[in-house]
């Protein structure tokens, strides 16, 4: 506020955009992304070790892809962030952190038959990624795979992870 007693537009509008979430929507959002991103991720030591792997996995890949998807709506302005820009970023950050998603990727783009195709192969991919977010994410189908877009579920989880409303989230930390 200035000397005047009125406030600056500086000022209104950081107001405006201090909390555009309501404290119950926080709260939801930040039960659902603990329970299933980032406490596995946390307590990856306890359970059988295949079983604890393939969650830690899940997770790893969930909490990149809102990450990703986070940093795309903040610096682009977009909704959504085309698949094959998430999943090249995906890869390239498996190799600096090693969770082992090609691998993961390769096994899933595999199941189910599909006989050699290739745009069923990624769609089964797709399926898989959006899955590891619990809901999280969804998808935007394009007439052709390479078309197809993933975003957040609402736009009002797309603020929480852009705005950092989650500690873990905005860390940057892998895990």
């Amino acid at each position: 506020m200035g000397n005047d007693g009125n406030a600056s537009l500086e000022a209104i509008f950081e107001l405006e955009n201090a909390d555009r979430l309501p404290r119950s929507v926080v709260a939801m959002f930040d039960t659902l992304f603990n329970t299933h991103i980032r406490d596995p991720l946390q307590n990856r030591g306890t359970g059988k070790d295949e079983e604890n792997k393939e969650q830690t996995t899940r997770a790893a890949i969930a909490l990149h892809a809102i990450r990703h998807l986070a940093r795309w709506i903040a610096k682009k302005g977009m909704k959504s962030v085309p698949f094959r820009e998430l999943k090249e970023t995906l890869l390239e950050e498996d190799a600096v952190c090693g969770h082992g998603f090609r691998n993961t990727f390769d096994t899933v783009r595999q199941l189910q038959g599909n006989d050699g195709n290739e745009e069923d192969a990624e769609i089964n991919l797709l399926d898989y990624i959006i899955g590891t977010a619990v809901g999280l994410l969804t998808m935007e189908r394009g007439a052709f795979p390479e078309e197809t877009a993933l975003s957040f579920f609402h736009t009002d989880f797309g603020l929480y992870a852009a705005e950092h409303y989650s500690p873990f989230l905005a860390s940057g930390k892998c895990c």
